[in-house]
């Protein structure tokens, strides 16, 4: 009786722990899709010193839902933060949230803010300021992620 016990013990921490590694997987699936919104994220900035308002003033076409995967339904940019939505294929616990990358600025390149992360930190001190302000134009603006940090992989936490 005790091996059955010890055995179902067993098996519930393994599925649970299979879980989190399953979400933590797409989600950094998702992270890896955005890469092309963050190089164009950066030549827009490079070019203009201010955060982009959308997708289509970084020459992506205006529809997020054009980015796509089996566990992303789309990928926005709001002045310059790009916001990755779940769903189509991925586990229900992270469908339809969002995990938010933020861009700041760190001397002509740039340092995302990932889910619930703490603002980016200078060399020299203090927090690093968000895309565009230090140019006065369009700025970026920080949300925090919907999905839960639990599933967020550890560079992204």
């Amino acid at each position: 009786m005790t091996v059955v016990v010890i055995i179902g013990v067993l098996a519930t921490v393994t599925i649970s722990a299979y879980q989190t590694y399953s979400i933590r997987n797409q989600i950094t699936e998702g992270i890896n899709l955005s890469a092309n919104a963050k190089t164009q994220i950066l030549n827009y900035f490079l070019s203009n010193k201010e955060a982009p308002a959308d997708r289509s003033k970084t020459g992506l076409t205006p529809n997020a839902t054009d980015t796509f995967s089996n566990f992303v339904t789309g990928i926005e940019i709001e002045n310059g933060r790009i916001d990755i939505t779940f769903g189509n294929k991925a586990n229900a616990i992270i469908s339809n949230t969002v995990l938010s990358l933020t861009p700041y600025e760190a001397s002509n390149s740039l340092i995302w803010r990932c889910g619930h992360q703490e603002a980016p930190q200078s060399p020299s001190g203090g927090n690093l300021e968000p895309l565009g302000t230090l140019g006065g134009g369009n700025t970026a603006t920080y949300a925090a992620s919907t999905v839960a940090s639990r599933y967020v992989p550890a560079f992204c936490r």
